[in-house]
């Protein structure tokens, strides 16, 4: 969810911003809300709108991760929209992962999938590991882990 804002540091994200879009245009270039990784993303057609056909990201370090109750996130989020004001009302664990990699293929091509990998410190202390895999807009594996 929200790949151009999430991606960057918690405090960035402008508080009306729909975590469920893929981007805020206002976010793009602006030197006082780091981007936290590197990749590529591949858009279909000469102007890129929407999410990218097939997008790669690698964490540059501290790539914040929100883990939440999936009860509490359905409920804040029934309206189809999600603030970052509401995601951290909900009384979230944050992780800050040191190692993040995300590949994603969009539904533009023949099947989507989207696999997410990642592991790093929990503020408050301990650990945590992700491994997401998403097919077809289905959840096929989710791990989490935290120590």
């Amino acid at each position: 969810m929200g790949g151009n804002s999430v991606w960057r540091p918690l405090e960035g994200v402008p508080v009306d911003f729909n975590l469920f879009q893929w981007a805020d245009p206002a976010l793009f270039g602006n030197p006082n809300v780091p981007l936290l990784v590197e990749g590529f993303a591949i858009f279909h057609g000469t102007t890129p709108i929407g999410a990218p056909a097939i997008s790669e990201s690698r964490g540059m370090g501290a790539v914040p991760i929100v883990f939440v109750e999936l009860a509490d996130l359905e409920g804040a989020s029934a309206d189809g929209e999600l603030t970052i004001l509401e995601l951290l009302s909900l009384g979230p664990r944050i992780g800050r992962a040191s190692f993040y990699q995300e590949q994603n293929h969009t539904l533009n091509n023949p099947v989507s999938h989207m696999t997410v990998a990642a592991s790093g410190p929990l503020d408050g202390g301990g650990t945590f590991s992700l491994m997401a895999v998403e097919v077809a807009l289905e959840l096929k594996v989710v791990r989490i882990q935290f120590e």
